[in-house]
């Protein structure tokens, strides 16, 4: 079976299963970006913000902070999934219920477990022993659940369409380099200031050496400070928001006594002068 994947005028042949994959991370690219926009202009995190977040690295400046802020303040976590959203469809996929597995689970037995390309298994076999840093040996070792973890973790930490290996290593060299990947693979990102970003992300958390297990488990990835200093303003801007209405309530329901409200309003309060000095004659007569 065969099929083709067409974007930004490129098209290339692979089969249905691997079709189905490159289409799926690319709306996942693309999906996270806004999100992360939709995101940071409200205020609150989504459960796959908050899945990010949790993965960030101590070393970020208030990390720590806004993992354990997120973990306890709920009215900064949004938890509700729309049909069809990117966090949705992410949360889904790593319990293998999803759209982005379904390649694999409507594959495997046809393909015996070796559903993708060389190139995917290359990235997963990366994932393992510079992320988790545990080496696996070869791709024969590499499954097609570790090639959905392993894209979904490099799409997150660097913000660009990652498929495989190529487009990994094409990031070390720059964004010409990267973007020049779109004849074999159509849907790397093509926003310049986007590929700028994974490519110093890349070359500064990410260094091509094969000797240190685990050393690109605490990148810092383009999206991570963003989320940190989100969360730490929203709880700063809720403790703030706490401050006034204990202010509030200490004078009152409303935050205003009634001589407050008479002294900010000077033409009521003549009236009620007035008031008060013709009852006083009416009395006095």
């Amino acid at each position: 079976m065969g099929a083709q994947v067409t974007a930004n005028g490129y098209t290339i042949n692979v089969n249905d299963a691997t079709a189905q994959l490159f289409n799926n991370l690319n709306d996942y690219t693309n999906g996270l970006a806004k999100n992360i926009l939709t995101v940071q202009a409200g205020g609150k995190l989504d459960a796959n913000s908050a899945q990010i977040l949790a993965s960030v690295s101590k070393s970020i400046p208030g990390a720590a902070e806004a993992q354990q802020i997120a973990g306890v303040i709920t009215n900064l976590v949004d938890t509700t999934l729309g049909s069809g959203s990117t966090a949705g469809r992410v949360l889904g996929a790593l319990q293998g219920s999803n759209v982005l597995t379904a390649p694999f689970n409507a594959m495997q037995a046809l393909f015996s477990g070796r559903t993708y390309g060389y190139d995917q298994y290359q990235l997963a076999v990366a994932y393992w022993f510079h992320v988790v840093g545990k080496n696996v040996g070869d791709t024969n070792h590499a499954s097609d659940a570790d090639v959905l973890q392993a894209c979904k973790w490099f799409i997150d930490k660097l913000g660009v369409y990652i498929d495989g290996a190529d487009t990994l290593t094409a990031l070390l060299h720059g964004p010409q380099a990267y973007m020049a990947l779109v004849r074999t693979h159509p849907y790397v990102t093509l926003d310049p200031v986007r590929v700028q970003a994974a490519c110093e992300v890349r070359q500064q958390y990410m260094p091509d050496d094969n000797t240190t297990p685990g050393n690109w488990r605490n990148a810092q990835g383009v999206y991570d400070s963003i989320l940190v200093n989100m969360v730490n303003k929203g709880y700063a801007d809720t403790q703030q928001d706490l401050q006034i209405i204990r202010q509030q309530q200490s004078q009152g329901s409303t935050g205003i006594t009634p001589v407050n409200y008479l002294t900010q309003n000077p033409i009521l309060l003549i009236l009620v002068i007035v008031i008060v000095i013709l009852l006083l004659i009416k009395i006095l007569k």
